[in-house]
């Protein structure tokens, strides 16, 4: 099901994976998008008519207020915003830099937080105004190898459902999306089941045009039905990876 047309909406992460796809199906849809990601090279792959691409670094956080006004003054009827871009270091905390952890959690979960905060009087004033959190399934049950990514997770998680109570009186919807593995370059070394983001992106639109609250996707499914059975069971497996 496509998204009300038209709409103007913000895409983080927009130079490959999910994010790219989002923005070209988004686009292929009929709305005009703005794809935000630090990789100028890969963003200039998917510019068109529809798609409007701005390189920002989401870890840089006291610049992301400017960022978002002159975005909100070059297109005031923006409407959404996905909250995509993530980084994952796989590797054990005592094996990572101050700055890596820094870095992870600003772009996985202090710009997502920020950026809403700075959106919500703008989205507030909007009829059909939304904000998505691409979480991952890993909120639910963390791995051994990417604690600060888990983490980051987490924290998005439980912000999507305290934002969404927050914003249960007002014009704006409050989508979360947690996908499984998915065919990525940041997954391209993992030689387990994947996701395409092809897909992920096409479910994740379906989600917001059809106002849904949280959606586990692809073996994401099956985790949340063991997660609810057998948690403990479940959690133990997961710490093995």
């Amino acid at each position: 099901m496509p998204l009300q047309t038209p709409q103007t909406i913000l895409v983080t992460g927009a130079s490959q994976g999910i994010g790219r796809e989002l923005a070209l199906q988004l686009a292929a849809q009929g709305h005009a998008v703005i794809a935000w990601a630090r990789n100028e090279a890969l963003l200039a792959q998917i510019s068109s008519d529809r798609i409007t691409t701005q390189v920002v670094d989401l870890a840089d956080t006291p610049a992301l207020e400017g960022h978002l006004k002159e975005l909100l003054e070059a297109y005031p009827t923006l409407s959404g915003v996905i909250h995509n871009a993530a980084i994952q270091v796989e590797k054990y905390l005592a094996d990572t830099t101050p700055t890596q952890v820094q870095q992870e959690i600003a772009i996985n979960l202090t710009a997502p937080i920020v950026l809403t905060q700075l959106l919500l009087p703008h989205l507030a004033q909007q009829s059909n105004a939304f904000v998505c959190n691409i979480s991952s399934v890993l909120a639910l049950a963390a791995k051994r190898n990417s604690a600060v990514y888990c983490a980051t997770k987490a924290g998005l998680h439980v912000f999507s459902d305290s934002l969404r109570a927050q914003t249960a009186n007002t014009s704006i919807q409050l989508t979360e999306v947690m996908p499984p593995t998915v065919e990525t370059r940041m997954t391209a070394h993992r030689n387990v089941p994947k996701m395409q983001a092809s897909d992920v992106a096409k479910h994740t639109i379906e989600a917001i045009a059809c106002g849904k609250r949280c959606v586990l996707l692809g073996k994401g499914k099956l985790l949340g039905v063991l997660l609810y059975l057998v948690p403990p069971l479940v959690k133990k497996i997961m710490l093995k990876f």
